[in-house]
């Protein structure tokens, strides 16, 4: 078993409030949600719009990774490791 983590956000900066309010528990993002919160707060725009190109950079990052790899995220296929 692997595991990839992409860190999104550099920890020097906090994650603007609208993009914390946009966090659903089950991880999707609740659009209704951020666009209250950056009209309660609009000086938040760039932050926000700074977190989302950091997002699109990780991703970037872990679908690379993940072509780097292979179908099989480096891994030796299991038959080719049982004895013959």
């Amino acid at each position: 078993m692997a595991a990839i983590r992409v860190i999104t956000d550099p920890a020097m900066r906090a994650l603007p409030q609208a993009a914390v309010a946009a966090m659903r528990p089950n991880g999707t993002t609740d659009i209704a949600a951020m666009i209250r919160s950056v009209m309660n707060r609009p000086r938040e725009l760039p932050a926000l719009l700074r977190t989302a190109l950091d997002a699109r950079a990780a991703r970037a990052t872990l679908l690379r990774g993940r072509q780097l790899l292979g179908p099989g995220l480096g891994l030796a296929d299991s038959e080719s490791l049982s004895p013959t």
